[in-house]
């Protein structure tokens, strides 16, 4: 039986070790810094991790696929601005999501803006901040 449960836990720490992540950063001005670096675009996405439904949902059905984080790895930077209920920031981070959800006209939870390295934001030919539409987004 021991030998069972450490083939079981060998397999499963190795399957950890291959299996692909997205990675998030939490620092716009470091994305775009990374994002001029790498000439590929920042996905924002502005998120309640801890409250809202959609975000959620929108997290475990696409965000954390290894399809998305095998794409993201070589063609986006991924930008996480959340928004938690119950999940400690410092009121220095809670003040510039708020800037930054203000900036791109955000109304709503979740909502993803592809933007350039300068921060300018990009809907085929439509360029600027977001305004009040739906825009989809397909990646994949």
């Amino acid at each position: 039986m021991k030998k069972i449960i450490i083939a079981l836990f060998a397999v499963f720490a190795l399957a950890s070790l291959f299996a692909q992540n997205a990675v998030w950063m939490d620092n716009y001005d470091a994305a775009l810094k990374l994002s001029a670096q790498k000439k590929i675009p920042v996905l924002i996405n502005f998120t309640g991790s801890d409250w809202c439904y959609w975000c959620k949902k929108l997290d475990k059905e696409v965000f954390s696929q290894p399809d998305f984080a095998k794409y993201s790895k070589s063609s986006l930077i991924l930008l996480k601005v959340d928004f938690p209920k119950n999940i400690k920031q410092t009121d220095d981070v809670k003040a510039f999501n708020k800037e930054l959800a203000n900036k791109f006209n955000i109304e709503g939870f979740p909502t993803i803006v592809l933007i350039d390295s300068k921060g300018k934001a990009h809907f085929g030919d439509y360029e600027g901040s977001v305004r009040r539409r739906s825009y989809g987004l397909r990646l994949l």
